[in-house]
């Protein structure tokens, strides 16, 4: 067999009559891996701990206890593999790959400033289910929903449980659904659902008016546009003239679900 003359790649030369399953083809393979000195190989991140510091062209290997800084928050990558992309020039692409699943992760760098842009989850999926346990009141002024539980957390959109807040990884709009069980005053009223972004009120995105005399569970539906690197929370009030009131957290049917949009 003859091979085809490639100078400028430094390949070795097959001719006819080589054995292709002994040493020549190992000979080819390595240099495969190694073009013009543009490294790609195959191993483990074990000596890595931060991800921006993967930057030579290869398929790296997650082990437990490396690349423990900077790595996808939507998924674990231990186990798993990141491919990374270097032509040698100034931008620098990474690929995450968890090992348990076919999800996939993208990232991108110029080594002109070295700012990383954020991961995201290749298809743009976001859902963030969470379960409220308060606030134990709330009237005209509101109180902000808080959460312990994630029944569900993937794709762009990422539940803090210390701060009872989120954030998404790529700006878009998303649906915001709660249902909140409600031991209601003696005086007719609405509920709204308002959102706050970065500590800011930015108003109601969804109301429901509440008869007298009852217990109900309020269900509140809105979408909204969100952008990257805010911290976005949402609270309950009342128009002000029947508060306090009470929501019975004794009900699994306090939930709060965000879905990603687009």
């Amino acid at each position: 067999m003859a091979a085809s003359t490639t100078p400028n790649l430094h390949l070795p030369q097959w001719t006819e009559g080589e054995d292709l399953e002994g040493h020549i083809r190992s000979d080819f393979n390595a240099a495969f891996l190694a073009i013009d000195g543009k490294t790609l190989i195959k191993f483990p991140a074990t000596p890595f701990t931060d991800c921006n510091d993967l930057v030579l062209a290869g398929v790296y290997r997650g082990e437990a206890g490396s690349l423990t800084t900077h790595t996808p928050p939507m998924f674990s990558i231990i186990y798993g593999h990141i491919l990374v992309l270097n032509a040698g020039l100034d931008t620098i692409s990474q690929i995450a790959i968890p090992y348990s699943s076919s999800r996939m992760a993208i990232r991108s760098v110029s080594t002109a400033d070295n700012i990383w842009t954020p991961w995201v989850e290749m298809g743009r999926v976001g859902i963030l289910s969470v379960v409220l346990d308060g606030p134990a009141t709330f009237d005209g002024g509101g109180g902000i929903l808080t959460f312990t539980t994630k029944l569900a957390e993937a794709g762009v959109l990422v539940g803090n449980a210390s701060t009872d807040s989120f954030t998404t990884l790529v700006a878009g709009s998303v649906q915001i659904s709660v249902s909140l069980e409600i031991t209601h005053s003696t005086i007719e009223d609405q509920f709204h659902i308002i959102m706050y972004d970065n500590g800011a009120n930015v108003g109601n995105i969804s109301s429901f008016r509440t008869p007298a005399n009852s217990i109900l569970t309020a269900v509140f539906t809105g979408i909204v546009l969100l952008d990257v690197g805010h911290t976005y929370k949402i609270a309950i009030r009342c128009n002000g003239g029947s508060g306090p009131h009470t929501p019975m957290f004794s009900y699994s049917k306090n939930l709060m679900n965000i879905t990603f949009l687009g």
